[in-house]
């Protein structure tokens, strides 16, 4: 884990937010959540990396999800611009 010996509360709370949103299947929340993450100047490259590639797994959870008819999910990309 990327995060198990953070320093900074700040970054290790987000961290465990995103994780926690994760397995609940909460992709706008965790997509949130890992933006704010990426925004802090603090993380290493291995964080950076593995924030990327959540980001990357719930943008195409979110698809899929609009895909199926998530009203959620296509309003949230719509939002974001990426769902285009």
């Amino acid at each position: 884990d990327a995060f198990k010996d953070e320093k900074n509360p700040n970054i290790k709370a987000l961290a465990s937010h995103a994780t926690q949103l994760l397995m609940a299947m909460n992709y706008t929340g965790a997509h949130g959540v890992l933006k704010q993450l990426m925004s802090l100047p603090d993380l290493n490259p291995d964080q950076r990396d593995l924030i990327a590639g959540g980001m990357m797994a719930v943008a195409e959870n979110l698809n899929k999800a609009a895909e199926q008819g998530n009203a959620a999910a296509g309003q949230y990309l719509k939002m974001q611009s990426f769902g285009k």
